[in-house]
């Protein structure tokens, strides 16, 4: 008798759910003493998403100045890039881990989606 197994469902390593919402910040390339405007696509607890026109190498330290739109003041994070990708030849989205990623500033982010 032949039984069927489906396939299994691909797990998702996420810790914290993603909180999708365009923001700028100021992007602070540590090691390279540069900055840039850029806007955030995405937030969770554990990771920031972003686009740039800088290709930084995997674990590149950077910090993040997010200017949450509510009248607060900026959020600073510090993080490494943990993943590249192109979007163009002179466009890259950035995967970054969240070193201090404080409750205060994601709660600010969260409260601008549920408005």
């Amino acid at each position: 008798m032949h039984t069927s197994r489906r396939p299994k469902e691909p797990e998702n390593k996420r810790k914290f759910a993603r909180i999708e919402i365009e923001i700028p910040a100021k992007f602070i390339q540590l090691d390279q003493d540069t900055d840039e405007v850029v806007f955030i696509h995405d937030v969770s607890a554990g990771g920031i998403s972003l686009t740039t026109t800088k290709k930084l190498e995997k674990n590149s330290p950077l910090e993040l100045q997010l200017q949450i739109p509510d009248g607060g003041k900026s959020c600073y994070v510090k993080g490494k890039v943990v993943w590249v990708k192109p979007v163009s030849t002179e466009t890259f989205r950035l995967g970054i881990t969240a070193e201090n990623l404080d409750l205060t500033c994601l709660s600010r982010i969260l409260r601008l989606k549920l408005i």
